[in-house]
């Protein structure tokens, strides 16, 4: 299971999990990163890093604790080792409230 903390009303934070370039288009992680946050949360699961909102994709290869976004985000608004939120079930989308 994910290590998650709260962050806020509407986000948990996810510490252990190291954020990435890749050379696709959607946020993805592994399958089994992905079924831990979606029990936690309920789905489908939404992340924010930088402030940028994402609809996470699960996929097969991606490493264990790795959130992969598309690298023409890098290295504006994000660097590697930003930190994952994860919004909660419920919570008003792109709201650190």
């Amino acid at each position: 299971m994910t290590y998650l903390q709260l962050f806020s009303a509407g986000y948990l934070i996810a510490p252990e999990v190291h954020v990435r370039p890749y050379d696709g288009r959607n946020a993805i992680v592994a399958q089994d990163l992905y079924a831990d946050l979606e029990y936690a949360v309920g789905g489908p699961v939404y992340v924010a890093v930088s402030g940028v909102r994402y609809q996470l994709k699960p996929e097969h290869g991606v490493p264990a604790d790795t959130l992969a976004l598309p690298e023409d985000q890098f290295p504006f608004p994000h660097e590697e080792g930003d930190v994952m939120l994860v919004e909660k079930e419920g919570a008003v989308g792109g709201r650190f409230a």
